[in-house]
């Protein structure tokens, strides 16, 4: 493992992979959740309020919450969607 991806992921807990929730995502439409999703829908309000560009790259928004920017996520692929079918009904 690279010292970067250790560095990176060092605050989550021991057994997060982002991509296999990443895929579990696409393929259901949600995220698993482990209590009540608070943290998930925290995320997506907080990405909505402060106006989080859909194309951003970056991937953590919290320093050891995965659910958090999972939900920072779900946020930007909704808005993603929402320009791509506004440009749909356009043409």
């Amino acid at each position: 493992m690279s010292t970067y991806r250790s560095k990176a992921l060092k605050d989550y807990k021991a057994g997060y992979n982002r991509s296999k929730a990443i895929k579990h995502f696409k393929k259901t439409g949600s995220f698993k959740n482990r209590k009540d999703g608070s943290g998930h829908k925290a995320g997506e309000i907080w990405a909505e309020r402060k106006e989080i560009d859909p194309t951003s790259r970056i991937q953590r928004y919290s320093k050891n919450s995965p659910s958090f920017d999972e939900g920072v996520y779900k946020y930007k692929q909704s808005v993603k969607s929402r320009v791509l079918h506004k440009m749909d009904i356009a043409d």
